[in-house]
């Protein structure tokens, strides 16, 4: 495993690597597409024999928060032969830049175009990433449609909640893997490795071979049928012998492979934490809820088990925020005393946990008292429902004593900030249950000020749309005018009693429930979507509904008609071909028991209820009740004896203060100022340097960064001062940070300085840039201009401000000294005090008169700083930095 690879593909050019550079330049966030981060897996081309994408429909910041991803890739990549690497959906404007100049989208760790690759495994997370998939394969150069490719292209694979009904996409995949993959992984790449050594073999047969393992889905070889009315008859097998595609399970998921070696993102992703999953499935039976029956049964990780993959991954990571998940994760039997281990175990560090699900019954004092020990942002709870009937109808299991008891414990423990979430179109609702949500959120804000008139309530409510092997599947979507209508009346009442309220948009809604349950024939609907330039669907401000409607009457298709269209009991279903385990005749009784109002227990904690997914062999449940009958809980211990909290002020015994140079060359210069900060504070944590924190509710190390460098552009003279408390030697230290820092980024020197020393945005007065232009201007041309700079007394031009104002300003009292080597090279050395700083693009604007495209053009690099002691400060001994070509002087007093 390495940090990252440099280049444009396997067989990259310098060439290849400016041209890259360039794009990045171009770009919104660069740092999306470079590949660099820690602990990226980097392998030979000529020593692996299979080569495999996973690609996520979406943004980087998204898809890199997906755990299952980050799971699949380590456990393929633990197999010397086997290298997987990574592709996320491009943005806007990288997708122009790419197909401006007919470049493939390429994998970031090696930069190879995705048609290069044996098989490319697609993350399947939400309908209406449908375009961002074929986008995808067409930026990759890989045909759409899978009877278009030939024997030597990828196999496109999808797998994810998206396999429960696959057949709108399936025409772009050649298999869907059903369920989940980490017990089934190694067999499904021997079949891969195994048709790698027989290129003779047609494409055909290829799938054929991938049909056979129990849990791959192979579309081509199965027939939807309709009838002359256009409805759906069902999807026949190849032959009646042949098996139905059955959900993959994991049987010990307290075993399963986890990440041992974790990923650190280069940008900050959604979920900016380290993600230990404690449970797997949930039990409790919400009819609507399609991850409570698609991942049954309930299985639970020993509590010795999370405290050893948590200290793990934290320790790689540097991340000082640790997420418990599960689909609830107050339902894990023993989560208060693992949350209580944790956090005595990381105190030191100032790790903060996070449950980021929580259901409204297991909410109680102990573990309220847990989660009070470290700083709090907010709580979510989720209703769902207001008024007890229809919580019965959706199974629901709890009362408003329940629900208001919790939230009294959260108010008196000082959480200020509650998330509750809300449906409406669920069966049977009323006008009177969309008016107890009013009530219901009304009632919780006054309990909360109560407590503390600073309270704020928020009410998130989204809109019930039906899914697949659901008690709910048959059931049909709310009108859309009247969705519209509850959601604007939800909005005036909460708004006017001083709530916030979200909603879900209703485009969305509508499209999302076109595709949760539509047919194979909704494959040509995407495709013209598509070629009409659907992108980022899932993103509210990219969606186009009339883009969409146009899509489908293109082909024919009612549009409304497969929104609203609700299924009998009797007729089969477009995904009644696939065993996702929960049987149709326990879903239908299910959605029986729901029309009458009656609940069913958690068979998790109560009886088997006979939904089908557990044989109590090899799939059952997993759940490490305590010791019930006694009542007893485990006593967890960490690894380590618990260390004493840090409060070290400054002064203390072994408080030094560490000034430490850094360059950021290649990819690295792409990262965002804030991004470095990260990178930085963490390759401490990974290094086990003890910085101190500052005091307070939020406590953040004590490092201080010079001036913001330029995006794009390289450094050899980037600053930070650490107060350490670790008394290794320095060279130590910079060996340890070194080994975890991302690729590009490196310390090459650092001194111990004076705890009063002035700091670094105080001292740095100049910066040296070097420009290397390519192209125009030509050298003559440099000359001219550097003449006519010099023998100017001023050189007058306007700043835009951030609040929108014009500031006229003067070019020459910005730059110190400027020089050229009479070729295409210029040396500038520019003012970057806190009083009065340029920037190079300002320079390349307005004295070379570069429009912002051939500002791109021009490479530029940061070369040396010059250090000056502040006239109103001490002064203190200084040890200066030294390495060839810093340009760094002793510093002296301002006249």
């Amino acid at each position: 495993m390495g940090s990252g690879v440099s280049g444009f593909h396997s067989n990259s050019t310098r060439g290849d690597v400016i041209l890259l550079h360039s794009i990045l330049k171009r770009v919104q966030k660069p740092g999306r597409y470079l590949g660099c981060e820690v602990h990226s897996v980097r392998k030979a081309v000529e020593d692996v024999d299979l080569r495999l994408a996973l690609a996520f429909p979406d943004t980087y910041e998204i898809g890199f928060s997906h755990l299952g991803i980050q799971i699949l890739y380590e456990q393929m990549n633990r197999r010397e032969n086997v290298w997987a690497e990574r592709v996320y959906a491009p943005w806007f404007d990288m997708e122009d830049e790419l197909r401006s100049l007919h470049l493939p989208l390429f994998s970031l760790e090696s930069k190879t175009p995705l048609s290069e690759f044996d098989a490319i495994g697609f993350t399947l997370q939400h309908e209406l990433h449908a375009s961002n998939v074929l986008n995808m394969l067409d930026l990759g150069g890989v045909p759409l449609r899978a009877r278009d490719r030939s024997a030597e292209a990828p196999l496109v694979i999808g797998g994810g909640p998206l396999a429960s009904n696959p057949e709108p996409y399936a025409d772009f995949f050649d298999a869907f893997f059903l369920g989940e993959a980490e017990d089934a992984l190694d067999d499904f790449l021997d079949v891969l490795l195994s048709l790698k050594k027989r290129p003779e073999l047609s494409r055909k047969e290829r799938l054929k071979r991938l049909a056979a393992l129990p849990n791959l889905y192979v579309p081509s070889l199965y027939e939807a049928r309709y009838g002359e009315d256009g409805s759906f008859l069902g999807t026949e097998r190849p032959s009646p012998e042949t098996p139905r595609p059955v959900r993959a399970v994991v049987r010990d998921f307290d075993r399963a492979p986890y990440i041992r070696t974790p990923l650190v993102p280069t940008v900050e992703p959604v979920h900016d934490r380290f993600a230990v999953e404690i449970q797997r499935g949930c039990t409790r039976g919400c009819r609507f809820c399609q991850a409570g029956m698609i991942y049954r049964p309930s299985r639970q990780r020993k509590p010795e088990t999370i405290l050893e993959l948590a200290r793990n991954g934290l320790e790689r990571t540097g991340q000082e925020t640790l997420g418990l998940l599960s689909l609830s994760s107050g339902d894990y039997a023993f989560i208060r005393e693992t949350a209580d281990a944790l956090f005595e175990e990381h105190q030191p560090e100032h790790i903060s946990i996070q449950l980021p699900s929580l259901h409204v019954t297991s909410l109680n004092e102990a573990l309220v008292n847990t989660l009070n020990r470290e700083r709090k942002s907010g709580f979510t709870l989720a209703p769902e429902a207001g008024t007890e009937r229809l919580r019965s109808v959706i199974n629901k299991d709890y009362s408003e004593e329940d629900l208001f008891g919790g939230l009294e414990i959260l108010f008196k423990n000082g959480w200020k900030h509650v998330k509750l979430y809300f449906m409406i179109g669920l069966p049977t609702e009323t006008d009177e249950d969309v008016a107890a949500i009013i009530d219901l959120a009304k009632r919780i804000r006054y309990l909360g000020r109560r407590y503390d008139r600073g309270v704020n309530i928020t009410v998130a409510v989204s809109t019930f749309v039906p899914k697949p092997h659901t008690p709910f599947q048959w059931c049909e979507v709310l009108a859309t005018e009247e969705i519209i209508r509850r959601q604007q009346w939800l909005k005036r009442e909460l708004r006017a009693s001083k709530i916030t309220f979200k909603w879900h948009d209703v485009v969305s809604t509508q499209l999302e429930a076109a595709f949760s349950r539509g047919d194979r024939r909704l494959g040509n609907v995407i495709e013209n979507a598509f070629r009409d330039g659907a992108r980022f669907d899932s993103w509210t401000e990219k969606l186009d509904l009339n883009r969409w409607k146009a899509a489908f009457a293109k082909e024919g298709l009612d549009f409304d008609a497969y929104i609203h269209r609700p299924f009998d009991g009797e007729s089969p279903l477009p995904w009644s071909h696939l065993d996702y385990r929960v049987t149709n005749d326990y879903l239908w009784n299910e959605y029986r028991q729901a029309l009458s109002g009656a609940r069913r227990k958690n068979c998790a904690v109560d009886r088997c209820d006979a939904c089908g997914v557990c044989d109590h062999q090899t799939v059952r449940r997993e759940v490490f009740v305590p010791e019930a009958a006694k009542g007893e809980a485990p006593h967890l211990e960490s690894a380590e004896p618990p260390r004493p909290r840090l409060r070290i002020q400054a002064g203390s015994c072994g408080l030094r203060v560490i000034r430490f140079q850094f360059e950021k060359r290649d990819f690295s210069a792409f990262l965002g100022h804030l991004d470095t900060m990260n990178q930085i504070a963490r390759s401490f944590r990974r290094s086990a340097i003890r910085l101190r924190y500052s005091e307070g509710y939020h406590p953040k190390p004590k490092i201080s960064f010079s001036q913001a460098l330029p995006l794009g552009v390289e450094s050899r003279t980037e600053f930070f001062d650490a107060e350490i408390l670790d008394q290794s030697p320095i060279s130590s230290l910079v060996g340890r940070l070194n080994r975890n820092l991302p690729h590009g980024m490196k310390i090459v020197d650092a001194r111990q300085i004076s705890q009063q020393s002035p700091s670094l945005s105080e001292s740095i007065h100049e910066s040296e840039y070097v420009f290397q232009f390519d192209g125009a201007p030509a050298p003559s041309e440099i000359a001219r201009i550097l003449d006519a700079f010099h023998e100017a007394d001023e050189l007058p031009f306007e700043r835009m401000t951030k609040k929108g104002a014009v500031k006229s300003l003067d070019l020459k009292s910005f730059v110190t000294a400027i020089r050229h080597d009479g070729n295409r090279t210029v040396t500038c050395l520019l003012k970057t005090e806190q009083q009065g700083a340029i920037k190079p693009s300002e320079v390349l604007a307005h004295l070379f008169h570069l429009s912002e495209k051939e500002q791109q053009a021009v490479r530029l690099e940061k070369t040396a700083v010059r250090f000056e002691i502040p006239r109103k400060a001490k002064p203190q001994p200084y040890q200066g930095h030294g390495r060839r070509g810093a340009m760094l002087q002793a510093p002296r007093r301002r006249k």
